[in-house]
């Protein structure tokens, strides 16, 4: 059976943005409702309201984002009950080598050999565990561990952690299946918004030829924000490796940019729009030689650069 084919955004840029100039153009359209009406009868009261109800569902929809918090949740529990089933395996290994002391077979617990692999892997920690419980709970194997001092309880903690694991896997991998349905479901809502507002910029360009001013209103992107280039430097004094505090940094690029101190964890920031892909980083500390380097950066993000200084 083929699979489904994937829905492709026919939008660009972030949801919120998307959703954002949605609701300044549904605003216009009521505000200038007759006018359109008046070009486009079917470009009526109801048609802004479907507008504006698609948008408010788009909106509802959950967000990638939020999924995404609700399976990392679930992913750190199962990673909690693998080290927990870990150490249960352990305690257990432990009884075996005192109750069977001179017996190999017996002091050997099934699936033994998977167990740091398991750490890795919820499906084979659950069977170790399954493997375990079966060799703990059968006499007289079960017999000699009690009489060691291995509990019933801690017996049927291994059988308990082993439901645990594998519900906590299932759960995760449901999680993932149903964020990839649920990614496709937003995006296809989204494109359905997108495709009502090109409707309208197309009819506004119809309705108000040549007037720039009133067809702005229904302009379907916004000019994005740009984002400042970060540098975070860590200034640390090269013979001790502790961090330098009060050392002035400046980009040699930039002049006019005020230079920044660093804390007494030996970081300082500066950040400018008007960065380049290759910036000289000054730096200067009392004791220490002026120090510049240059850094290749990623223009619009943080760039994280580590600077050694040595003494006068």
């Amino acid at each position: 059976m083929a699979s489904e084919q994937e829905i492709k955004r026919s939008y660009t840029g972030q949801d919120s943005v998307l959703h954002t100039t949605a609701q300044t153009m549904v605003n216009s359209l009521r505000s200038e409702l007759g006018v359109f009406t008046s070009r486009f009868s079917w470009m009526d009261a109801s048609y802004a309201d479907a507008f504006q109800a698609k948008l408010t569902a788009c909106r509802n929809f959950p967000t990638d984002d939020g999924m995404a918090t609700d399976l990392k949740v679930l992913s750190g529990d199962l990673k909690k009950g693998v080290v927990q089933s870990y150490k249960a395996l352990q305690n257990l290994n432990g009884y075996a080598k005192i109750a069977f002391l001179a017996d190999d077979v017996r002091r050997s617990v099934q699936g033994k050999e998977d167990w740091r692999k398991a750490q890795q892997d919820a499906v084979l920690m659950y069977r170790a565990l399954q493997q375990a419980y079966e060799y703990a709970n059968t006499d007289p194997i079960k017999t000699a561990l009690i009489a060691k001092g291995y509990t019933q309880i801690e017996i049927d903690a291994l059988e308990t952690l082993s439901e645990t694991i594998n519900d906590l896997n299932n759960a995760q991998d449901a999680a993932k299946k149903n964020r990839q349905i649920a990614t496709q479901q937003r995006i296809q809502l989204n494109n359905e918004l997108y495709g009502i507002m090109q409707i309208v910029n197309t009819s506004a360009k119809v309705v108000w030829q040549g007037n720039a001013a009133q067809i702005g209103l229904f302009k379907l992107y916004t000019a994005p924000t740009k984002l400042p280039t970060i540098i975070l430097a860590t200034v640390t004094n090269a013979a001790t490796g502790k961090p330098l505090k009060d050392a002035t940094i400046s980009i040699e690029e930039l002049p006019k940019l005020a230079p920044k101190t660093t804390n007494k964890k030996g970081i300082g920031k500066v950040s400018s729009q008007k960065m380049g892909e290759v910036i000289h980083l000054k730096v200067v500390c009392v004791g220490f030689e002026v120090t510049i380097i240059e850094v290749k950066v990623k223009k619009g993000k943080v760039n994280g650069v580590g600077v050694l200084m040595n003494s006068e």
